[in-house]
């Protein structure tokens, strides 16, 4: 996973394909790793149109990034 990619929040990696997960583009490393020294994402939700941080595990690659 790293910037560039489009991808779509699913919790805990469960396969929801319900269609309406929220879909965004990982624009940066966050600069603080999580409790369990995993790197989290700064994520562009399209929809909200905002920038925020979230673990890896929430987040499923679509596409990737050239």
């Amino acid at each position: 996973m790293k910037a560039g990619d489009l991808v779509r929040w699913n919790y805990f990696g469960q396969k929801m394909n319900t269609g309406d997960e929220p879909i965004g583009l990982i624009v940066s490393d966050y600069w603080q790793k999580g409790e369990d020294g995993a790197v989290y994402k700064n994520v562009f939700w399209m929809k909200k149109q905002w920038v925020r941080p979230i673990h890896p595990q929430h987040l499923e690659v679509i596409c990737e990034s050239r």
